[in-house]
């Protein structure tokens, strides 16, 4: 991702909509698709500034990854701990067998070959552990917001499941989400080919705009994880270690 969009999600990732609704969303999908333990440990690899970390510390003892130097730095402030340098698959550093559940929230459409990335998380789990994935949704909404954030593809929920197969994991649950605004976020991403502009969408909309916005993605918090919704401009899926 270019540093300047980096620069511009640690300013607004706390009241922005989108990051503010999606970690509700999110919260309340780990809360019900994933059993942890009193005592867990959590990783999340690709923390960007570490806007997640406070919401995934509700669930246990959190470590991050991160390959950018200048959000890394933001995100250790916010982990109060040092952040690891590491890429995927190797995730050099980062220990064997520690971690009862691994995040990779909008990675691995970063990462050029997907499934021996998500093969690489294996090792990084304890015997139960499993994982939690977002990635963004269908390659006809490619635009210059996946070109701006260096993204090498986009998903179906199909393809996502196939990718996480092919890399020795079951898919327990699997659902598109923002799924009430994807008629909006569609017509934007189409209109911005036709603009040839970007649409980036980590700029901060006047503050009854973000309300609004805010409110009507977090509509979606009585689904996440009960029920799979049809479309969206995300995916979110729980990866199951396959036994051997």
């Amino acid at each position: 991702m270019d540093v300047s969009l980096h620069r511009q999600m640690a300013r607004t990732d706390e009241v922005h909509w989108w990051y503010r609704a999606r970690r509700a969303i999110l919260a309340d999908f780990i809360t019900r698709r994933v059993e942890l333990p009193a005592a867990a440990r959590l990783i999340e690899i690709g923390t960007g500034t570490g806007h997640n970390l406070g919401m995934l510390s509700r669930f246990g003892q959190v470590d991050a990854v991160e390959l950018e130097a200048e959000s890394r730095a933001v995100a250790q402030q916010r982990l109060g701990r040092p952040v690891i340098d590491a890429a995927m698959p190797d995730l050099e550093g980062v220990p064997d067998r520690a971690y009862d559940l691994a995040c990779l929230f909008d990675v691995i459409e970063h990462v050029e070959h997907d499934i021996p990335a998500l093969s690489g998380l294996h090792r990084l789990l304890k015997p139960g552990g499993t994982v939690v994935v977002t990635v963004p949704a269908y390659q006809w909404l490619w635009s210059e917001h996946d070109e701006v954030n260096q993204h090498f593809r986009r998903y179906t929920r199909r393809r996502l499941i196939d990718a996480a197969n092919a890399a020795g994991f079951d898919v327990s649950f699997a659902s598109y989400f923002n799924t009430f605004l994807f008629p909006a976020v569609a017509v934007a991403r189409i209109a911005s080919h036709a603009k040839k502009g970007a649409a980036v969408g980590t700029e901060l909309p006047r503050p009854s705009i973000n309300r609004l916005l805010h409110f009507i993605f977090s509509l979606e918090r009585p689904f996440a994880g009960r029920l799979p919704l049809p479309f969206g401009v995300s995916i979110v899926a729980h990866l199951v270690p396959r036994q051997a």
